[in-house]
């Protein structure tokens, strides 16, 4: 097995003053030739909100740039279903509160087993109440 640190617990928090993000996994291990799946973990402060792959009528989906050692490669977020925020006239989709984000990494059979695997993104997201404030962090695991 390879070890993913800091996998199968929360890694450090970061991000700016209404949402935090974190990586987070369901497991410790990387397996040669198996997916792995992460989420990105989005703590949203009361009244905040992200937004959907799909924002609405207004608003920016969250995004992660990934850095992967070797040939690991990183889908697509998998969209949970969204909440509907409406002002006024305008329509939006998005997450309040915590949302979890998956993700799946493609962990290739050339994998040593043994390694120590770094997972490493940067996400940014808009964070919006009355207003929105684009946020982002450097996360890993």
């Amino acid at each position: 097995m390879a070890a993913a640190t800091g996998a199968g617990a929360q890694a450090t928090q970061a991000g700016g003053p209404h949402v935090t993000g974190s990586l987070v996994s369901e497991t410790r291990n990387a397996v040669p030739g198996q997916p792995l799946h992460l989420a990105l973990r989005q703590k949203i402060q009361p009244g905040w909100h992200t937004y959907w792959s799909n924002p609405g009528e207004s608003g920016l989906p969250t995004t992660l740039d990934w850095s992967l050692p070797g040939e690991l490669i990183a889908g697509p977020i998998s969209w949970p279903v969204p909440e509907r925020f409406t002002y006024g006239p305008v329509v939006g989709y998005g997450y309040s509160h915590d949302v979890l984000l998956p993700i799946t990494i493609d962990v290739p059979a050339s994998l040593r087993p043994g390694s120590n695997v770094v997972l490493s993104a940067h996400a940014s997201w808009l964070a919006c109440s009355e207003i929105c404030i684009p946020e982002d962090a450097e996360l890993s695991i």
